[in-house]
């Protein structure tokens, strides 16, 4: 694998860590082409780039816009969502783009009507964006309806009692159509609820994370923090080698 041949290669020239980052931007940007045509390819990106610590800081530093696909493969496949949360939570770089402000809005600040609003940017960049239109047939269209979907799970998992008929408005479908889908998200997600028919209902009962799942959430944190903390230390390393080239450089230019 490609990605092998930049990590494991025991040449001096592939192993130097400003060359290895530059092949890694490179893999990250040219993989997009291939995972978002195989039928698991979302999944194996966020695999890749939320999984593995190295293209998450390259990600970071260098090519914080590859979060606007990464967001896309998350909605589209329902993988990994939290890790991207995390990540898009606690990043430090000052990059803003329609859909991880729409990540932003709905698992951060449970902003509802403005995540619902913020998708309708997302739609006109997405229409927009020369990879988004070459990865996927109607893979903008796609994005908007899991997106949708996405909102109204939210809604349901953080709100007591929910009204059918609104929903089935924010679905764009029917009562009837609206019910059923209630009723497999319930199943699926293994909600405690119940459907009161008589006055068009959804009553949800308190879901109490346990106390291994807590646990879990907090170290993949402390995780993440520690992952971001190193990758600061090495940045400040590549740049001060890229300041010192740079100054040799032009003393060998002045000498010339």
């Amino acid at each position: 694998m490609i990605r092998d041949l930049i990590e494991n290669n025991s040449d001096r020239f592939l192993t130097d860590p400003t060359k290895q980052l530059q092949y890694r931007l490179w893999l990250i940007h040219w993989s997009l082409f291939v995972f978002f045509r195989l039928p698991n390819g979302p999944n194996s990106l966020l695999d890749l780039f939320l999984g593995n610590d190295k293209y998450l800081r390259a990600i970071e530093f260098k090519a914080p816009w590859i979060l606007r696909y990464v967001t896309v493969a998350a909605i589209l496949s329902k993988h990994r969502i939290t890790d991207l949360t995390k990540f898009i939570k606690q990043e430090s770089t000052n990059y803003s783009d329609p859909l991880i402000e729409f990540i932003r809005l709905l698992f951060i600040k449970f902003d509802f009507d403005g995540a619902e609003a913020e998708l309708k940017k997302c739609e006109v960049v997405l229409d927009h964006d020369y990879i988004i239109q070459h990865l996927q047939k109607n893979l903008t269209q796609e994005f908007l309806l899991n997106a949708r979907y996405t909102i109204c799970e939210s809604f349901c998992k953080i709100h007591s009692t929910i009204d059918i008929g609104m929903m089935a408005k924010k679905l764009g479908k029917s009562m009837e159509e609206s019910e059923t889908w209630i009723v497999n998200l319930i199943s699926t997600s293994k909600l405690d609820a119940k459907i009161d028919s008589a006055k068009n209902t959804v009553i949800f009962y308190s879901q109490v994370p346990s106390v291994y799942q807590q646990l879990l959430d907090k170290t993949k944190t402390l995780s993440l923090r520690t992952t971001l903390l190193v990758s600061n230390i090495e940045r400040g390393k590549v740049q001060a080698k890229e300041e010192k080239i740079q100054s040799v450089s032009e003393i060998q230019l002045k000498d010339l």
